[in-house]
This record gives structure tokens, sequence and C-alpha cells, in this order.
């Protein structure tokens, strides 16, 4: 990763910039297809996509070019998985990240 005075350097910023594109874009889609028939639902797009980013590491041939298709990271190759890891360590060192729950939702019995 190329540093340029604690920010990252115009490669990595335009290579994050557009795996979150692509997350944000496979998150639509997939609340639209998982939405159809129950409008209230809860799940988390960033934990799906970033699986299936990892997952498409090992594959091959018609099912890798599908999934990164779907995906919508074909145009990042093999960094994506790179990139993901520089935007998580951001996302991490920012001083507004918290480990703690900004949101509970209380068990009802």
């Amino acid at each position: 990763m190329y540093k340029a005075e604690g920010q990252l350097a115009y490669a990595d910023q335009q290579q994050q910039v557009a795996l979150s594109t692509a997350s944000a874009s496979f998150s639509q889609n997939l609340y639209q297809q998982v939405a159809l028939d129950k409008p209230n639902v809860i799940y988390s797009p960033y934990s799906i996509h970033s699986a299936l980013t990892m997952t498409s590491l090992g594959a091959k041939g018609d099912t890798a070019s599908e999934m990164k298709s779907t995906l919508g990271i074909t145009s990042l190759g093999d960094s994506v998985h790179l990139t993901y890891k520089e935007l998580i360590q951001q996302v991490m060192a920012s001083p507004n990240f918290t480990k703690y729950p900004i949101m509970q939702i209380p068990q009802c019995n």
C-alpha cells in the first residue's frame, strides 16, 4: 500500500471507492430480492458481500467469473482482497469506530 502523508494514495482510494460502490450496489440488489415477499427483514449486506468476496478467491473458471460479476468486483481483479483489508483497517482506525454495539435489539419473550 502506498501512503502519502498518512492518507491512502490515489490508486488505493480509487480501488476503495470501486469496492464501496460494488458493495452498495450488491446490497441494493440483494435487498430487492430478499424483501420481495417480506419487506421487514434484517440482514448484514456487508457481511454477505465480504464473505462471498473471500469465497471468490477459491473459485475457478465460470464460477469465479459469475461470482465476481454478481459481486460487482470484476474490475478490481485480484487486488480486491487487499483493498477489502485496507478498507477494514481504515474504518477500524477511524476515531468514530467503536467495538461496542451502537444499537441493541432487545430480546422479546
